[in-house]
């Protein structure tokens, strides 16, 4: 996320137009990461929810430092970048303010208990149904995630001004990131909760083995 950020601010900064410069989305990289750490994190044993959310917040952290420091540059410099140009600002007003600076701070508080939120009920979803199916089969845990991460795609895309039309500023339309997002999101949670049986039936075995 780190090498995206900076990369994204340097190209804006560079001249490149936003339409391409958007092409590397923190937003995408946000939520799907997100979901990976949601699966991840119990199916690793690193934790439970009490563990998710620090992860979480880090990510939640960074972003937000790095698109702070973009703004703040603009408002230094008194020229637009990715992150403060018009389109990419709450009310598609200029983005260069403090204003716009503070909101991001608070941000990192409340993206993070909305990605806790959403990532504990995938977490949910990972321990409740990790185990309903065989192991070749795509598993209930991975489904349910993915129809999550789709619905809580359309909301947060919705609140954020993506559009449905291909012409959105940002890269992808609205349609593009709940596929994208749903897809990787049923593919990553389906395979660490395979991992995860492979790992329970090994184990088993050897149980079994040691008992003869």
């Amino acid at each position: 996320m780190l090498v995206v950020g900076v990369a994204r601010l340097t190209a804006s900064l560079l001249g490149v137009p936003n339409s391409k410069a958007g092409f590397l989305s923190l937003t995408f990289l946000g939520l799907l990461g997100m979901v990976y750490y949601s699966g991840r994190v119990y199916t690793s044993g690193f934790g439970s929810y009490k563990q998710l959310l620090p992860v979480l917040a880090l990510q939640v952290i960074l972003c937000n430092i790095i698109v702070i420091g973009g703004i703040v540059i603009a408002i230094l410099t008194d020229k637009n970048n990715i992150f403060s140009a018009p389109e990419f600002s709450p009310g598609k007003v200029d983005g260069k303010t403090w204003g716009h600076v503070a909101i991001h701070f608070i941000a990192i508080i409340s993206m993070s208990l909305v990605f806790w939120a959403v990532g504990s009920l995938i977490m949910l979803v990972t321990k409740k149904l990790g185990g309903a199916t065989g192991l070749e089969r795509p598993s209930a845990a991975a489904v349910l995630a993915g129809i999550i991460t789709c619905i809580c795609t359309i909301i947060f895309g919705a609140l954020h001004g993506v559009q449905l039309s291909p012409d959105s500023p940002h890269n992808l339309s609205l349609v593009g990131y709940v596929l994208l997002l749903g897809s990787a999101a049923y593919l990553l949670v389906g395979r660490l909760v395979a991992r995860d049986r492979r790992k329970s039936a090994e184990e088993a075995e050897v149980k079994a083995r040691n008992k003869f």
